[in-house]
């Protein structure tokens, strides 16, 4: 239902972007070092189960990729450092997309810190990519942290704050839907000349 419902979406309508964030839990550093290394059947069947979630979608996205003859603008996410990038199929699927990679961190487009009594200057530096066909969206993520400062420094991405990083700030949506803009009204020139 879900594929079919990305299909048409895409099909029926020029103008749209698919934007891409499967599950990538199976490939966090956290679960490849070192939950891999449990003998708790509760931790190996959750591996499992991650592994088997990740593969079923990545089926399906493959599905509609080649349905679609790798032919539409997309934007896939994940964070930039997850396991899951270097995989083969990942790696060529996303070379027969076109897609080049961006990578930003989070507090450069706004993502703080949530955690009680923290002042409003804490940030999240997560680190994220973008995996893109569009030059519009490789230009305009290209913002990685310059260092801290009196009014810019970094907390913890854990616990709550890694719950809470799991979601784009107003600007990162922003910011997409801008180069989508101009992506499809063919004023690349125009926003290079705003982003700098």
């Amino acid at each position: 239902k879900g594929l079919a419902m990305a299909l048409n979406a895409i099909t029926e309508n020029p103008r749209c972007v698919l934007f891409v964030s499967l599950p990538c839990t199976s490939g966090c550093y956290f679960n490849v070092a070192i939950n891999s290394q449990s003998q708790s059947p509760q931790t190996k069947k959750k591996l499992s189960m991650n592994k088997r979630e990740f593969e079923a979608l990545w089926k399906r996205f493959e599905t509609l990729c080649d349905l679609l003859d790798y032919n539409m603008p997309i934007v896939f996410e994940w964070p930039r450092h997850n396991v899951l990038w270097r995989i083969p199929k990942v790696k060529k699927l996303l070379e027969k997309l076109g897609c080049s990679m961006a990578t930003f961190d989070g507090c450069t487009f706004g993502l703080r810190s949530i955690k009680k009594g923290v002042p409003s200057y804490r940030f999240l530096k997560k680190p994220w990519a973008f995996a893109t066909n569009l030059p519009d969206v490789s230009y305009a993520f290209r913002s990685c942290c310059s260092g801290v400062s009196k009014y810019h420094q970094h907390d913890e991405t854990r616990g709550k704050n890694a719950l809470h990083s799991q979601k784009y700030t107003p600007l990162m949506a922003h910011t997409l839907h801008i180069a989508f803009y101009y992506f499809f009204n063919g004023s690349f020139t125009i926003m290079c000349n705003l982003m700098d």
